[in-house]
């Protein structure tokens, strides 16, 4: 019980740290995206390689 509160929780060490190029980048939002009609949504699942063999009638397993 007690050593969870022995272990070191100065998180300080941490905040300075990390990838100034992720804390740069914007997230999506409605003014920065682009809205997909159904054949904008169609034509981007198509590039999925499971979706292909879905097309063509073969089982396919979808990727991780």
């Amino acid at each position: 019980m007690w050593q969870c509160m022995l272990r070191d929780l100065y998180y300080g060490k941490l905040v300075g740290q990390g990838q100034q190029k992720i804390s740069q980048i914007e997230d999506d939002n409605l003014h920065n995206t682009t809205r997909l009609d159904v054949d904008g949504m169609k034509a981007l699942l198509m590039k999925l390689r499971f979706m292909q063999a879905i097309a063509r009638g073969e089982q396919a397993v979808a990727e991780e």
